[in-house]
Parts: C-alpha cells; sequence; structure tokens
C-alpha cells in the first residue's frame, strides 16, 4: 500500500513540475515574441525638414534678374547714345521696372520718349525726374519742347525758367522762351529773350529776333 503512494506521489510530482516549466515558456514565448511586432513596425516618418536648393536654382534667380536689369539699364544709355530711341524705351523700360527710383534712366527715356513724339509720356518721366535732378539741363530743355508740342506754352515756360536760372548761358534756352513768348502774346518779353539768344550766339536766335521786329513794325 504504501508502495503505490509512493508512486502516486512521485507521478504528480513530475506532472506538477511539467505544468510549471510548461508555463514559465509559454510566458517567456510571448514576453520575447509577444512584443516583437511593436517593435518591427516602421518608424513614423520625421516631418521634412527645410532641403538645400540644387546649385542654380531658385536662390539664383533674384541675382540673374538683378544682373539682366542692370545690363538692361547699360543697353538702354548705349541705344541713346546711338540715338535709337525705340530700343532705349524698351531697355529702360526693363531697368525701371527693376530699379524705379533709378532717375537717370527716367531721364533718358523721358527724352527719347520725346524724340520719337509721345511728348505726354516724357513729361511724365521728366517732371519726376527733374525733382530728383534738377541740374539736368538736357532735361528741361526736353521737358520745355514736349510741353511746347503739347500746346503748354506757360508750361514750356516755367520749364525754361528752371534751365535759364540754371545757366544763364544757355542760348537754346532764351530762343526757345522768346518763340513761346510770342505765341502767347508778349512780343516785348519775346523780343528782349530773343536778343539775349542772339548775343549767345545763337542763329534762330537772331532770326527770331529780326522776324519779331518785322511783326512789330507792321503791327
Amino acid at each position: 500500500m504504501l508502495r503505490w503512494i509512493a508512486i502516486a506521489f512521485l507521478f504528480l510530482l513530475v506532472c506538477g513540475g511539467g505544468l510549471t516549466l510548461a508555463s514559465y515558456a509559454g510566458f517567456e514565448w510571448w514576453r520575447v515574441n509577444g512584443a516583437a511586432p511593436s517593435e518591427a513596425e516602421p518608424p513614423v516618418a520625421a516631418a521634412p525638414g527645410p532641403t538645400t536648393p540644387p546649385a542654380g536654382g531658385e536662390p539664383g534667380a533674384p541675382a540673374a534678374s538683378e544682373g539682366a536689369s542692370l545690363a538692361a539699364c547699360d543697353a538702354g544709355t548705349a541705344a541713346f547714345v546711338a540715338k535709337d530711341y525705340g530700343e532705349t524705351i524698351a531697355q529702360l523700360d526693363v531697368c525701371l521696372e527693376a530699379h524705379p527710383n533709378a532717375v537717370e534712366a527716367k531721364l533718358l527715356r523721358g527724352r527719347a520718349y520725346a524724340a520719337v513724339e509721345r511728348f505726354d509720356l516724357a513729361q511724365i518721366d521728366l517732371e519726376k525726374a527733374l525733382v530728383e535732378r534738377p541740374g539736368d539741363e538736357p532735361g528741361w530743355e526736353a521737358l520745355a519742347y514736349s510741353r511746347v508740342r503739347t500746346e503748354n506754352d506757360r508750361g514750356a515756360i516755367t520749364a525754361l525758367d528752371a534751365w535759364i536760372a540754371l545757366n544763364p548761358s544757355a542760348a537754346r534756352a532764351w530762343r526757345m522762351r522768346a518763340d513761346a513768348r510770342f505765341r502767347l502774346g508778349n512780343p516785348t518779353a519775346a523780343l528782349i529773350d530773343a536778343e539775349r539768344s542772339c548775343a549767345l550766339g545763337d542763329a534762330d536766335g537772331c532770326t527770331l529776333e529780326t522776324r519779331i521786329k518785322e511783326t512789330r513794325k507792321r503791327r
């Protein structure tokens, strides 16, 4: 009897140990392999940061544009010297689009407009530019000429007054003012200006002086 009890006890002891080992082995498998899927998942992509643009890309574009506009400024000046006024205007349009405060370009474009008889546009450019560059004699001449051609003799006289104040020896200015004054019905003042122009060596001023004197005699 005792022998069977001993055998039964040994059987239970062996079975219990097996269950314990099986349970421990199962726990270890879950601990190791059960966590694996989350570790194996791909990481969340990071938000893209700033990328470095390739050489010659967008950061170079403003510099290229700046270079092109400066080249247009130079090309416009060269065209004006060559008396290609249409090209002057085309190039200085580009120049002034990028550099709206370029006074010299505005003066040249205004003079070019006057040369091709686009007098309204000439006056816009010249009036603005001469505020900043009042010492530009060709600018005053072009402005006066544009105003004369748009039948604004009083405005022309204002421009000529500024030119004469700047350079009292400007014979053309005296002659142009004489002509404007004569058209406005002031032959006395016109004659004084024409005589001054002639004395300064302007042949057209001398011709105008003679014409004014003859007209006054007929009256």
